[in-house]
């Protein structure tokens, strides 16, 4: 029970965070629903992680530097991303719910807490008594910290382009390579960690840990600017019922 709840706890408590954040916020049953597709997202990705997995390891074996950063963006970064965004698009293409631009955060956020809710649970329970409490605190502290970021990008330009297609329709593209790019840098980072090197672990380490602080100080900005634009378009509306009357 112990390991469970040290797995699970980060993710409840960011989306606990999120979902405060929400002036208006979001039906609760439709909320843990696009939480569970984003545990549903991590199967879908690792059917597509697996064969990509062998093709780095037949192809790159011999140069562990690129090898690291392929696995990093396609094995990991750019699959988990993209069923991500897939089970947020399916999400959100019906739903009535989603009329303001911090929905498309709180939503994607919820799927990429799922999603690393899930995978917690997989590191946690695969260490043993020894070192899974060090591997939770980690993942913790940097991992599942790092799932939020990268759902709030995704977020924050899904909502931009979904309420605003004409003005931001240049930066479609951001929805999905935005998530991937801070994602592949961040498991970069980390894969590129070497035990033999204790000196480039630490360099390596702090180098993760100001890449993560400066990573939220971003999305907690993107946050903030949502929460403006509802601002805003709450105010037009009123203007224009005032008016009408």
């Amino acid at each position: 029970m112990l390991k469970l709840l040290s797995s699970l706890l980060p993710a409840v408590l960011l989306l606990i965070f999120i979902y405060w954040k929400d002036k208006n916020p979001e039906p609760l049953p439709l909320v843990l629903k696009a939480f569970g597709l984003g545990v549903l997202s991590t199967f879908l990705a690792i059917i597509i992680e697996i064969p990509m997995d062998r093709i780095g390891t037949v192809v790159l074996a011999r140069v562990p530097i690129l090898a690291s950063i392929y696995r990093a963006f396609f094995v990991a970064a750019l699959p988990e991303e993209a069923c991500k965004l897939f089970m947020l698009w399916l999400f959100l293409r019906r739903n009535k719910e989603f009329d303001e631009y911090i929905d498309g955060i709180v939503y994607s956020v919820a799927i990429g807490l799922g999603f690393a809710a899930f995978e917690n649970v997989g590191y946690v329970f695969g260490e043993g008594n020894d070192s899974w409490t060090s591997v939770a605190f980690l993942r913790a502290l940097l991992a599942v910290p790092g799932h939020y970021a990268f759902a709030i990008l995704m977020g924050f330009f899904y909502s931009l382009n979904h309420f605003m297609p004409r003005k931001y329709a240049s930066l479609k593209s951001l929805i999905l390579i935005s998530p991937v790019i801070v994602h592949g840098i961040y498991d970069t980072i980390c894969l590129l960690m070497n035990d033999d090197s204790p000196a480039l672990t630490a360099l390596l380490s702090i180098l993760l840990i100001a890449f993560v602080i400066r990573m939220h100080k971003y999305c907690y900005r993107r946050i903030g600017t949502l929460i403006q634009l509802d601002k805003d378009k709450e105010h037009i509306q009123q203007f224009v019922a005032a008016m009408r009357e």
